[in-house]
C-alpha cells in the first residue's frame, strides 16, 4: 500500500526505494502532477479501491475521488474491492460505482478489466488467454 493514508512521497518511495511494478491504492498521487506524469508515462499499474477510499475517508465522496482524472489520462489503472467482507462491496459493486454514478460506458469497464490481466503478474500466454475470454464475453453479451 502506498498513496492511501501516506501522501504521494510514499507512492515515490515505494517506487524508487522498493523497485515496486505497482502501487496498491496510490490515489493521493493526485496531489502531485509530477507523480501522476511519471505513473502515466511509466504506465505503472494503480490498484484502485474505491469504495474502501470512501469509507475510510481518504477522499470525502466519489466526486473528489481521482480515479476517472486517472482513467481519463490514461494511467494504468485497475478497480479493486479491498477487503469485501470489511467495506461491503465485491468487484462487481466496484464496476457497478463506475457504470452508475460515473457512467463508464461497458467499453469503458472492458478496458478497466483488460488493465487489471494487462498488469497482473500472469505469464504473458496466460495474460492472452484472459485477453481471450474477456474479449469473447464482450462479443457475446454486449
Amino acid at each position: 500500500h502506498a498513496g492511501e493514508a501516506a501522501g504521494p512521497e510514499s507512492i515515490f518511495s515505494a517506487l524508487i526505494d522498493l523497485k515496486t511494478e505497482r502501487i496498491g491504492h496510490g490515489v493521493r498521487a493526485v496531489e502531485d502532477p509530477e507523480l501522476v506524469e511519471y505513473l502515466y508515462e511509466k504506465q505503472v499499474p494503480l490498484e484502485v479501491c474505491i469504495t474502501s477510499n470512501l469509507k475510510t475517508k481518504v477522499f470525502p465522496s466519489l466526486k473528489n475521488h481521482p480515479f476517472d482524472e486517472f482513467y481519463r489520462k490514461g494511467l494504468m489503472v485497475t478497480i479493486n474491492s479491498d477487503d469485501p467482507a470489511m467495506f461491503g462491496a465485491d468487484i462487481t459493486d466496484e464496476l457497478y460505482l463506475l457504470y452508475n454514478n460515473l457512467k463508464y460506458s461497458y467499453n469503458d469497464l472492458k478496458q478497466i478489466t483488460l488493465n487489471s490481466f494487462k498488469s497482473s503478474f500472469l505469464s504473458e500466454s496466460e495474460k492472452k488467454s484472459f485477453f481471450d475470454v474477456v474479449e469473447a464475453f464482450w462479443s457475446d453479451y454486449l
